[in-house]
């Protein structure tokens, strides 16, 4: 009996994603296993330079565990353990490594962390930086704790559940207060009304997203095809300006003793609505098996305390999900539908469920925004 082998591929009518599943499904545990090769072998020579920066007779570096802790396709996130030889002793050590897009700027990175830690927000320093044009690697020091997103999820006691929603909360709020003038004046031009800001930011997301809509097979293309519609009847009139985080999540805050020890992921840091750093939020607590109260009950507390903490408001926030939502969609589409991606098969699964995200949003986001996940 033939058995059908894996075409070059995949083809630009697949009518539907879960077709991609089925087909594609005997390059994925290669995938995998390439992907993991490869990030060994960059981290690993990444560490060894960075520490020996400071100590040149160091040898033997070695990983002894490599955990991935969250992420987005273009943004993935690790757990590094690292052993390394100097002096004549053994010493072991957990950093957290992160890959971006594109080459990253470490001098600008660091000056922000620098700016951030003196201002109050706890920003892990950065070890090193392996930059690329198409992919860079950074390695931070890790904070103590753990990911908010493990937290919550092991999170039963409504109480306990409140508490890390205000907490949350708490620490968005002290970052969109900051003066974005003196922390990171190179990120817009204090001289341009916000709302020719927000204008212009508005008009590129959009065009951006238009524009990758149409390189989709064609029956990919409907879900966002309707957002993008969505989108265009209710762009933001008035907004704030504040310094972004611009990939807040629960995935790059650390805590510990409930209390946040860490923010990571600042390579998108930006100077905007503040609803952009609240967007994802609803859809990335829905998807750590909480019952639905219990989302709820997280997302409502962070939104009622962070507009008590915070002098801005969140009347744009409907706009900023729905549209986060078709990025997300599209980021995941591009990784399923790339023959040389290295996590074919997760991101296919994955935007079939954010595009059933994004459509509940459509239908929620104007009136039950913490239900638009």
């Amino acid at each position: 009996m033939a058995t059908e082998q894996c075409s070059a591929r995949p083809p630009d009518c697949l009518p539907l994603p879960s077709a991609f599943l089925v087909r594609y499904r005997c390059r994925d545990l290669a995938a995998r296993q390439e992907r993991r090769r490869i990030m060994l072998d960059r981290l690993t020579e990444l560490a060894a330079e960075s520490l020996r920066r400071d100590n040149p007779a160091l040898e033997q570096v070695r990983i002894v565990g490599l955990e991935e802790t969250g992420g987005q396709p273009s943004y993935r996130q690790w757990s590094v353990r690292l052993t390394w030889l100097a002096g004549g002793m053994r010493y072991l050590d957990t950093f957290v490594a992160r890959t971006v897009p594109g080459a990253a700027d470490p001098s600008r990175l660091s000056e922000l962390g620098h700016r951030l830690d003196a201002a109050g927000i706890r920003v892990p320093a950065l070890v090193g930086v392996s930059a690329d044009p198409i992919q860079s690697l950074l390695l931070f020091e890790t904070a103590p704790g753990q990911p908010a997103a493990r937290v919550l999820a092991h999170t039963r006691l409504r109480w306990e559940i409140s508490a890390l929603a205000v907490t949350l909360a708490r620490a968005l709020a002290s970052l969109h207060r900051l003066d974005w003038h003196s922390i990171a004046p190179w990120l817009a031009d204090r001289d341009t009304p916000p709302e020719d800001v927000i204008d212009e930011q508005v008009d590129t997301l959009i065009e951006g997203l238009a524009t990758r809509t149409e390189r989709l097979p064609s029956s990919w293309r409907e879900a966002i095809v309707r957002a993008l519609a969505w989108l265009d009847l209710r762009r933001p009139v008035m907004s704030p300006l504040c310094l972004c985080h611009g990939g807040f999540s629960l995935d790059t805050v650390f805590l510990d003793h409930d209390e946040i020890s860490g923010l990571y992921g600042w390579e998108r840091a930006h100077v905007s609505d503040p609803a952009t750093d609240l967007a994802l939020l609803p859809y990335q607590a829905r998807h750590l098996g909480l019952s639905p109260d219990d989302a709820d009950l997280f997302l409502q507390t962070l939104l009622a305390s962070y507009l008590q903490l915070s002098p801005h408001s969140l009347e744009n926030l409907p706009f900023y999900v729905v549209a986060q939502l078709a990025a997300l969609a599209l980021d995941t589409a591009d990784a399923a539908l790339a023959w040389d991606s290295t996590a074919t098969l997760e991101a296919a699964t994955q935007f079939t469920e954010v595009l059933a995200a994004l459509h509940r949003a459509t239908q929620l986001a104007d009136h039950t925004p913490w239900r638009s996940g």
